[in-house]
């Protein structure tokens, strides 16, 4: 699995983390980069975190740039390559020959502390963001803010069906 969404998911689920990477996806993915120039991926939504491109497109010139310097604060914290080396412990402990309970509930309590503080110090930019915004631009935020939120479930939606397809017995 090389897609990034799917490998965090898949070692979410693999250590009951599941919600968290399913709830914050836009804080939670380990790997590609934050804002409007994000690389492609998510089908329609500019994939990764570049699915955000897609709530700043229409935004004015100056919201545009308050919201894209929020986003740049985040990018290069270094806390997104401690996140992915948290995780990677966990996957060892996880994967050694005797399973250290102790030792990986040591492991998931760092993840999940970097996780969180990287969640609040994203919050707090984004906050600071938000106030630099028009009430036009912030208007035009939350609608593409919604509008993506329907695609993102379509997507889901189609995801889910397609599973049920291929899970139903041939008749």
């Amino acid at each position: 699995m090389t897609n990034p969404t799917l490998r965090t998911l898949a070692i979410a689920a693999a250590l009951g983390l599941a919600p968290l990477a399913i709830v914050q996806p836009a804080l939670a993915q380990p790997s590609p980069p934050s804002g409007p120039e994000a690389a492609p991926g998510m089908p329609g939504m500019g994939g990764g975190r570049g699915y955000m491109r897609q709530l700043f497109v229409n935004l004015s010139p100056e919201g545009q740039r308050a919201m894209r310097d929020a986003f740049r604060s985040q990018r290069e914290d270094g806390t997104r390559q401690q996140i992915e080396a948290a995780r990677a412990e966990m996957l060892d402990v996880l994967g050694a020959e005797r399973l250290d309970v102790s030792a990986l509930e040591r492991a998931m309590l760092h993840e999940r502390t970097l996780a969180q503080g990287q969640q609040q110090r994203m919050q707090a930019a984004m906050l600071g963001a938000f106030q630099k915004l028009s009430l036009g631009d912030r208007r035009t935020f939350v609608a593409s803010a919604r509008d993506a939120r329907t695609r993102v479930e379509g997507i889901r939606a189609a995801m889910r069906a397609a599973r049920t397809a291929n899970a139903a017995p041939p008749q």
